[in-house]
């Protein structure tokens, strides 16, 4: 897949055109060769991948020359959620220690607001929402549910 004689890019490559998983030429990709059948996991002469290789203990994201990678870089031992100067992400922010759908100012998110304290989901008018509704108790159970915002109310329709 990242060999020096071919692209990255293979879908774009002028001499093969398509993906080598359906080329002409080699009809598999390089997970099911014929001098490599199986992928580099559960290789007969390398029973584990390239993380766990014995001649090369870590793979790309551990190489000689990039021993870790950016999270545990030296330059940049920890990522943003772990900085020092940051030291938790912005939820737990020492300036705002909790995030927006508990801030002081605004104490429930937008689709809770001051007159309509609670989701429609258990609104004193609809207690129930689609999902258990008295008309169809079971038959929406079984689909997944999206919502969609439309004038401060909530519209949730199943996906089958």
């Amino acid at each position: 897949m990242f060999d020096e004689q071919r692209p990255l890019d293979l879908m774009s490559d002028k001499q093969r055109p398509l993906y080598p998983m359906f080329d002409e030429q080699r009809l598999l990709d390089l997970m099911f060769d014929e001098q490599r059948p199986l992928d580099l996991m559960f290789d007969e002469q390398r029973p584990f991948d390239l993380m766990f290789d014995e001649q090369r203990l870590l793979d790309l994201m551990f190489d000689e020359q990039r021993p870790l990678d950016l999270m545990f870089d030296e330059q940049r031992p920890f990522d943003l959620m772990f900085d020092e100067h940051r030291p938790l992400d912005l939820m737990f922010d020492e300036q705002r220690p909790l995030d927006l759908m508990f801030d002081e100012q605004r104490p429930l998110d937008p689709m809770s607001d001051e007159k309509r304290p609670l989701d429609l989901m258990f609104d004193e008018q609809r207690p129930l929402d689609l999902m258990f509704d008295e008309q169809r108790p079971f038959d929406l159970m079984c689909f997944s549910f999206s919502g969609i915002r439309s004038s401060q109310r909530y519209i949730f329709y199943p996906i089958p």
